[in-house]
């Protein structure tokens, strides 16, 4: 029985580390499609998301990954800055949520160039053979200044 608790108690902490590891993964894989929007590395930026990706834009457009190519290459997906306040990170087997608060200052042909925007942020990751993918992500102006 001893020994059953023992077994029981060392597969409780793998699945805790395992978890706590993905919730890093994803916070850095945020951070660095953030750093890759500023710094208008598309192909970077691009390979965050899976081929089947949909985003719900702050613009209240559904976009698949091939406009929101289209968008980052027309520069409407453009900021002079970009915070992100990642408020909670949840792991459910494969997919992942990170959600939160994002205040950017658009640029070039993007909405609202200049000012200050503040928006709430859904993004749904899921892990694959090769690693964590963008699916799905919802994006909603709540301030503009």
């Amino acid at each position: 029985m001893r020994n059953l608790f023992f077994f029981v108690l060392i597969l409780a902490c793998s699945s805790v580390r395992a978890q706590v590891s993905d919730t890093t993964v994803i916070k850095d894989l945020e951070a660095k499609m953030k750093t890759a929007v500023l710094q208008n590395d598309t192909a970077a930026f691009f390979s965050f998301f899976a081929p089947e990706a949909v985003v719900n834009s702050p613009a209240n457009r559904v976009a698949t990954l091939d406009m929101v190519k289209q968008f980052t290459r027309a520069f409407q997906i453009s900021y002079s800055s970009y915070d992100m306040v990642i408020e909670k990170i949840v792991i459910v087997e494969n997919i992942a949520l990170s959600m939160g608060q994002e205040v950017v200052v658009p640029k070039d042909n993007a909405n609202h160039i200049g000012k200050t925007v503040t928006r709430r942020y859904t993004d749904i990751w899921m892990k694959r053979k090769g690693g964590w993918k963008l699916v799905g992500r919802q994006a909603t102006e709540v301030l503009v200044q």
